[in-house]
């Protein structure tokens, strides 16, 4: 008796090989560095392999330094090495400038693998809209295992505590913040498999006759004067991202 469907149809058989529906997953295979989480629509990404010339960075105290590394990474051959300076405080921060293209919610999300060495790691994603700019913050901090996000007048809020991550030269962890350049609140921040809803949440704003823009800041500190190396690899910038359920 006949069965199937025609051998055009997306279920025609085979024994290997299944038909692909979706092209995000087409992507993905081909070595798109936008495979954690695949919500919102990339409007730019790093994936390191292509040097230095989209970052700024900002070393501050003695042996601080930002540049291309070969020991780790995500994908490919590079990833992005971060080192603070020597001293309790210093810090390190890459910062890459981007247009808005539209009004809506934004994901800044990078990939990191870190050293056994006390450190903060800062996801930070200025929004500059022509009158104000907007600083919206999220942090993991090593030595204590917690989530903050910077909130009104200016303090970082604990929003998770016990959150550990994995050291090892082959593993990097993969954080995402999304906010709402609307309304210049956080939406959510995913770290590995867990989601935070932060919606009740909102950044901190100031003037700026400054053009509108984005700013995306990735920052690293010393936290006890051990300097840490952070390796970041696969950075992405999306619009459009959904709202929390």
């Amino acid at each position: 008796m006949a069965h199937g469907t025609p051998d055009y149809g997306v279920t025609a058989g085979s024994l290997t090989r299944y038909q692909m529906l979706d092209l995000g997953e087409l992507a993905a295979r081909l070595g798109s560095p936008d495979t954690h989480d695949r919500r919102g629509d990339v409007v730019w990404w790093d994936d390191a392999e292509c040097g230095l010339a989209k970052w700024t960075n900002t070393p501050v105290g003695v042996n601080a330094s930002f540049g291309l590394d070969t020991t780790r990474a995500r994908n490919g051959r590079n990833s992005y090495k971060l080192r603070p300076g020597d001293a309790a405080n210093d810090t390190i921060s890459a910062t890459h400038e981007q247009p808005i293209s539209h009004m809506s919610r934004y994901g800044f999300e990078f990939s990191f693998s870190v050293d056994p060495n006390a450190s903060v790691i800062q996801w930070w994603h200025r929004h500059f809209d022509g009158a104000n700019l907007t600083d919206l913050i999220v942090e993991w901090k090593s030595s204590t295992n917690e989530l903050a996000c910077w909130i009104p007048p200016g303090v970082f809020l604990v929003f998770a505590s016990g959150v550990f991550v994995f050291s090892h030269a082959t593993l990097f962890n993969t954080g995402k913040m999304v906010v709402n350049a609307e309304t210049m609140r956080y939406e959510r921040f995913i770290l590995n498999n867990v989601v935070y809803d932060l919606d009740q949440q909102s950044g901190v704003s100031a003037a700026s006759a400054l053009a509108p823009h984005h700013e995306l800041i990735i920052r690293v500190f010393n936290v006890t004067g051990a300097a840490p190396t952070v390796w970041v690899d696969d950075i992405i910038l999306t619009e459009n991202e959904p709202a929390n359920p």
